[in-house]
Formats: C-alpha cells, structure tokens, sequence
C-alpha cells in the first residue's frame, strides 16, 4: 500500500486554493480591472456613434421636429373709424375744421376708400377716411393725431382721374445694419432716386429721427418676408431690408 505524505496533500490544497483565487464563481478567470474600464468606454462610445449616424440618417436634430418657420411680413390696414363714427383708439382729434371737398382716391393709400382731400384752412391732405359726412386724415398708422373734417363733399369716384397707389402707404422695416425696428411713412411730391428707383418712404426711428429712405417696390414672396430697397443716411450702400409689417 502506498502511503500519501500529508505535505503533498496541503500542497496540493495551497495550488487548488491559489487557483481559485483567479476563477470567479462560474470557474471563469477573473479579468483584471483595466479590462472592465476598457469595455465600459468601448460601449459609450458605440452609443454615441450610433446616434449620431441615426441622426444624420434621418436629417432631423433627434426630436423628429420640423425646423422653424419664417416670420413672414403682415398685412394691415388702417380703419379709423368705429361703426358709430367715432374715431378707434389710439387716433384722436388734434385739429378741428369745419368744411372740406375730398376730390380724388388717395395718392398714399392702396386703401379704395381712402381720400385725398382738400381742407379749408390746412390745404391739401392725404390719406383719409369717412364716415357719413365727417371725414378723418392721418400722417402715419403711429400717428395718433387726427385732422377731423366736421361736414366734407366728395367728388363721383368714376369720374376721377386719380389711380389709387399700388404700393403700401406705410412700412415696418428691420435695419440691415443693426436689426432695430424702423417705421417708413410715404414720402409725397417730389423725392430723390435711390439706384434708379424712386424714393417712396423716410424711415424713422421711435423718436421720430429720419435715419434713412426706402425706394422702389416692395419685393414679395409667399415662403419668405418681403423686402425693400433701403439706404441709410450718411451711407452709399444701399440694402434690402426685410420688412415686418405694410399698411395699406
């Protein structure tokens, strides 16, 4: 019979135990902890790219939403008075007198019911709107200062020879330069030329100060804002500007 010697049995336990001190607890090797650092990164980084390949994929940001929409250039028109004949809020009378002939569709206005209009004691004006037989005339739509004609007389309408403007009496404008708000009143009689086109508005800022004219027609368009021609003073470089709002 052979006999075991007990120090090759406690070797023999020292090598199981040592051994299992590399195995985890399915038998597997334990692998050492950069190589668990090292995949955790590799996953990230998987994730990452995967959605940016979505992304670039599909041709949106990753929310699905359609990009923004242009503000596109409002229409308005200005109605001065109320169905009562009163005169609507902000405009007020500044300027009372007596008697009136409105004699020809408005030169200003591409408004059909707008006047031109000749006041005894204030001479030519325009635009103008009645009621009745009174008849209000305003400088701007921010103009709350309103000329009141108490009893006017119109002319037949078919038998002027005045064709109404096509172009918008009034103009809000962004500034190319700065993209500040500017207000563009008609500019009547005789104006300069601004490369070969009329100048038709003065802008203005909100303190009234005359900062530049706008000329030509206005450029529309159905997807974008409409534009105009705009030079700023004291500049030579003329620019379209991008227009906010037109009152007719």
């Amino acid at each position: 019979m052979t006999q075991m010697d007990p120090h090759d049995d406690h070797d023999d336990r020292g090598e199981r135990a040592e051994a299992g001190s590399l195995r985890g607890d399915r038998g597997e090797a334990r692998r050492p902890w950069w190589q668990h650092a090292w995949i955790w990164v590799a996953t990230v980084i998987g994730g990452v790219i995967s959605a940016v390949l979505a992304t670039m994929i599909t041709g949106t940001d990753g929310d699905g939403g359609d990009p923004p929409k242009p503000r596109l250039t409002a229409e308005r028109n200005v109605l001065p008075f109320t169905d009562q004949g009163e005169l609507r809020p902000p405009f007020e009378t500044s300027l009372e007198l007596e008697k009136g002939h409105c004699m020809e569709a408005s030169l200003s206005s591409t408004d059909p019911a707008a006047w031109q209009c000749n006041a005894e004691g204030a001479g030519l004006v325009d635009p103008c709107w009645s009621h009745a037989r009174k008849v209000a005339c305003l400088r701007s739509p921010w103009d709350p200062d309103t000329l009141m004609i108490k009893e006017a007389t119109f002319a037949n309408r078919s038998q002027t020879s005045t064709k109404p403007s096509t172009l918008p009496w009034a103009l809000e404008i962004k500034a190319p330069a700065d993209g500040s708000t500017l207000r563009c009143s008609w500019a009547g009689g005789g104006t300069s030329l601004i490369a070969g086109k009329r100048v038709n508005w003065r802008c203005m800022k909100d303190d009234d100060t005359v900062v530049g004219d706008a000329a030509g027609d206005v450029a529309q368009s159905k997807t974008a804002p409409w534009t105009v021609l705009y030079l700023p003073n004291n500049s030579a470089e003329a620019r379209q500007a991008e227009i906010l709002t037109v009152w007719y």
